[in-house]
């Protein structure tokens, strides 16, 4: 299964938009000078407000800020996978049945679903947060929606599934408010064992299994594995979750300053999740990768690739649509990705940006040495342009540099896409993660859709 590391492409090739050079491009003179042009106008379709409903499970995915927010910080959307239920490996797994190899669905196996992981939360040395859900192990939560026509049929399922698989262990150990609750272990003896407090070995075999309907037809069901003794503790993860599915936390709720708002909370104003999408807002580790654009190494036209720049922001939350059949063509991915920061105090990351950009353009003919059989093929376009009322610039940037590989330099070639608005306190950075093919007009509708709901919120 693809993870939010894998989900992040690296910096590739990117062609096919021309952008009318802005004030860095070099200056025409005389009479053959062409006008400025008009000032491009970036806007999106209002998207509908969906609810959740069986043909919307999308809609019904809670984000990160509809529970305790300090219980994760990522979540990633997949395409139906037929191992993401799977139970852990053990002789046991290995001997059973091919449908005793996977968590029961509960419902019958031909209806619509979405899978879906949610990340524990950590802080800035990985460290995992709250005080209930470190114990997990570090293991992700696994979330699946599907489409229910019996609600009473669970408990039916779940005996069903026991009496075909008895190699494992069941238990109900909650059936509150429509909130179904079991383990599953792979022996009654691992399950014995793990409930008398011996946890510190058995927690691995055991895995605890959620589920609810909503009454709308649609099932929730979560499940992980900890080695947190409180059953309190495991319990309360799991209900929150499966109670949050299709319901949103109204932004009444939220402070009505955006400074005060929490990572979890400025997600919501990213674009909505729906499949190979993954939205991250935590501080353990940059879901953009180090050097692209948006990064906290990233810099338009690095004079010293060994020198980092200091970040004139805080990353506050990403969103990224990583659908391979979608974006990557021949082999090149091209991905969009839209980011929010916070800049540090005093500063106008608009302002900076259009200085670098006025840096770089003066050096586009310098090439590294380790590229000196390499044509030049470097360029930089630019343009202004106004996203729902606010200044924003657009810029493609080709580039050679020389990058390290196992202790040698390499001459590396890419192309980098953003574009950059500075709106309410906060940066909003839509840009391509590389590719050849993504057509350059989605970063624009990306943008103005997520200026807007800043503006808005």
């Amino acid at each position: 299964m693809p993870s939010a590391s894998r989900a992040t492409a690296s910096v590739a090739a990117v062609v096919g938009l021309v952008l009318a050079l802005g004030a860095c491009a070099p200056h025409q003179r005389g009479p053959t000078a062409s006008p400025a042009p008009p000032t491009a106008t970036l806007s999106s379709v209002p998207a509908e407000v969906e609810t959740c409903a069986p043909e919307r499970l999308a809609r019904c995915i809670p984000g990160l800020a509809d529970f305790d927010e300090k219980l994760f910080d990522g979540v990633d959307v997949y395409t139906t996978e037929p191992d993401f239920a799977a139970v852990p490996p053990s002789a046991a797994r290995d001997s059973a049945p091919d449908a005793c190899k996977n968590l029961p669905r509960l419902v019958a196996a031909d209806g619509p679903e979405v899978d879906v992981e949610y990340r524990p939360a950590t802080d800035d040395k990985g460290q995992p947060l709250g005080g209930r859900f470190p114990a997990s192990g570090g293991q992700y939560v696994h979330f699946r929606l599907l489409v229910v026509t019996d609600p009473d049929h669970l408990t039916t399922a779940m005996d069903e599934w026991a009496r075909h698989c008895p190699t494992w262990a069941i238990a109900h150990v909650v059936d509150q408010d429509g909130v179904k609750i079991w383990e599953v272990a792979e022996s009654a003896e691992k399950l014995s064992q793990y409930q008398s407090g011996d946890v510190a070995h058995q927690w691995p075999f055991v895995t605890h299994l959620a589920a609810t309907v909503l009454p709308n037809g649609v099932m929730a069901q979560a499940w992980y594995r900890t080695n947190d003794p409180s059953e309190e503790s495991r319990n309360s993860v799991l209900s929150q979750l499966v109670r949050a599915a299709g319901t949103t936390r109204p932004p009444s709720t939220f402070p009505p300053n955006l400074a005060d708002w929490s990572r979890a909370r400025i997600s919501t104003l990213l674009p909505p999740l729906s499949t190979s999408t993954s939205i991250f807002a935590g501080s353990g580790y940059d879901s953009v990768e180090s050097g692209a654009p948006g990064s906290e190494t990233w810099t338009l036209c690095p004079a010293d690739a060994t020198v980092l720049p200091t970040p004139p922001y805080d990353r506050l939350a990403s969103w990224q649509d990583f659908d391979q059949s979608k974006w990557d063509k021949d082999g090149k991915p091209s991905r969009p990705i839209v980011m929010i920061k916070r800049p540090r105090v005093g500063v106008d990351y608009v302002a900076e940006l259009r200085r670098e950009i006025a840096r770089c353009t003066a050096h586009l003919t310098d090439k590294p040495a380790v590229c000196a059989d390499r044509d030049n093929s470097q360029s930089l376009q630019v343009d202004s342009a106004v996203a729902e009322g606010e200044d924003t610039v657009r810029l493609t940037h080709r580039w050679m540099r020389d990058v390290d590989f196992r202790g040698h330099g390499r001459c590396i070639e890419g192309v980098e896409a953003m574009r950059v608005t500075q709106v309410r306190g906060l940066v909003v950075i839509s840009a391509s993660t590389g590719g050849e093919t993504m057509p350059l007009d989605v970063l624009d509708a990306l943008q103005a859709e997520t200026v807007r709901a800043v503006k808005a919120a």
